[in-house]
């Protein structure tokens, strides 16, 4: 691998999880939809609960956060990540991996979990000890897609340049965040259909995880 440094996301690339993402998602339609959000801005295209979060976030910057909606949204988020996460097992050949790359790769994680729940995780597994630093959401701006979430991490390693950053992801949303901060993207054993539907063009696409090295 020609790059220096390599950001994996974290569910279901580095480990498999049982996050019940679709109760997380309708969890947090319902806080805006309670507070009328839907009424000022339209959540019908929003597909995940970031975006729901981000949209959030606008929100209570215009109007105020006296209701506390975002932290509201996180709180649903953050029981249904402890939930998934217990138990949580490697994706295959992940350890091993990331064992090798270690060896000469800047190695982080870039995820949308709560960083004490990811570092718990990745501890519990015991693949904590490969990476440089956990990126979770309480870093960033603004979560993934957004491109602020791999921007974060650009800043705090001035000398590696995005030219030399990869992102490894199973998701879109990994994609778009990836191409917005002109960093190479690996596809995860995502369909075509996916990368076609959010018009995603990865370097590479992988369905195990042993193609990196």
């Amino acid at each position: 691998m020609k790059y220096k440094g390599v950001m994996f996301d974290m569910d279901n690339t580095i480990l498999q999880s049982n996050i019940d993402f679709k109760r997380m998602k309708e969890g947090c339609k319902k806080i805006l939809v309670a507070n009328q959000v839907d009424k000022w801005k339209s959540i019908d295209s929003l597909s995940t609960t970031s975006q729901l979060i981000e949209l959030g976030k606008k929100y209570e910057l215009v109007f105020g956060d006296q209701n506390k909606i975002v932290e509201q949204m996180l709180a649903v988020a953050t029981v249904c990540e402890t939930e998934g996460m217990r138990g949580a097992t490697l994706e295959k050949s992940a350890q091993q991996v990331l064992q090798v790359l270690s060896y000469t790769k800047t190695l982080v994680i870039v995820t949308n979990n709560a960083t004490k729940a990811a570092r718990v995780a990745l501890n519990d597994t015991g693949v904590n000890r490969y990476f440089d630093q956990i990126f979770g959401r309480e870093q960033f701006p603004a979560l993934k897609p957004s491109s602020e979430a791999i921007i974060t991490v650009l800043e705090q390693y001035p000398g590696i340049p995005a030219s030399d950053w990869v992102m490894v992801g199973d998701s879109w949303i990994d994609g778009k965040a990836a191409e917005g901060a002109r960093v190479d993207f690996i596809a995860y054993q995502m369909t075509e259909d996916k990368l076609i539907e959010h018009k995603i063009q990865p370097v590479k696409v992988i369905s195990n995880l042993r193609e990196l090295v």
